[in-house]
């Protein structure tokens, strides 16, 4: 099923009137999902995320402004990543040339449109499987204007944006069960699931990436600024 495309905002949960739809899955602090992304934020839901000390969530506001990326060029990128992780389960091998042509394009909308448009378009999740090509693409986007705002050269943005765009790929190799549960993790599940940034860095290995941009990337998304593992969560 194609995801819908909409345009976002990053909103205060203070300015939050109970009619927004998230644009995020939130968790609880047992690992207990609070809101789906495509659900209503609801008056309750509000009090709760205020309980769990969240002050932000993107959600999803009427089209005012056009897009920084068209939202037919994004739907395309999904489905894009989607085939290149599943040849990815079978071959162990990302096909990068794909991957460079997808996330290039995202990244020229970008660079266009960038200082002019302010208006993000996001795919809302539908389903659990589609969670991952979704979130590679949204994620090759924010890191795109990360890395403009930082001031990043053209050749330092084009890597950024395709490692963005391949940054979860070892998850082609954790279990379905684990990788799609509905509930939290047990403790052997939670070590099955941190093996996916080793499974990634192998795969990108494998396929000749041995760029220690692209490397790092892959192998590295899930650390603190102290290098110990982020371990409450995986978005």
């Amino acid at each position: 099923m194609d995801l819908e495309p909409m345009q976002a905002i990053l909103k205060s949960v203070e300015s939050l009137a109970g009619v927004e739809i998230s644009l995020e899955t939130v968790r609880n602090p047992d690992g207990t999902v609070l809101i789906k992304a495509g659900d209503k934020i609801t008056l309750d839901k509000i009090e709760q995320l205020k309980d769990n000390g969240l002050n932000r969530i993107w959600v999803k506001v009427e089209e005012v402004v056009p897009p920084l990326v068209e939202p037919e060029k994004i739907e395309q990128a999904k489905q894009e990543i989607q085939r290149v992780f599943r040849s990815a389960v079978e071959k162990f091998k990302i096909e990068s040339e794909q991957v460079w042509r997808v996330s290039q394009t995202v990244l020229s909308d970008i660079m266009s449109n960038y200082g002019e448009k302010i208006s993000l378009v996001f795919l809302v999740q539908q389903t659990d499987e589609d969670y991952t090509y979704t979130h590679e693409v949204h994620v090759s986007m924010i890191s795109s204007l990360v890395g403009m705002e930082l001031g990043l050269r053209v050749e330092q943005l084009s890597h950024l944006a395709f490692a963005a765009m391949v940054h979860d790929v070892g998850k082609v190799l954790i279990p379905r069960e684990i990788l799609l549960a509905p509930r939290r993790l047990t403790p052997e599940e939670f070590e099955v699931m941190k093996k996916h940034v080793a499974f990634g860095e192998r795969i990108v290995r494998k396929s000749g990436l041995n760029d220690d941009r692209v490397v790092s990337a892959v192998r590295d998304h899930h650390e603190k600024l102290d290098g110990r593992w982020l371990s409450r969560r995986f978005n």
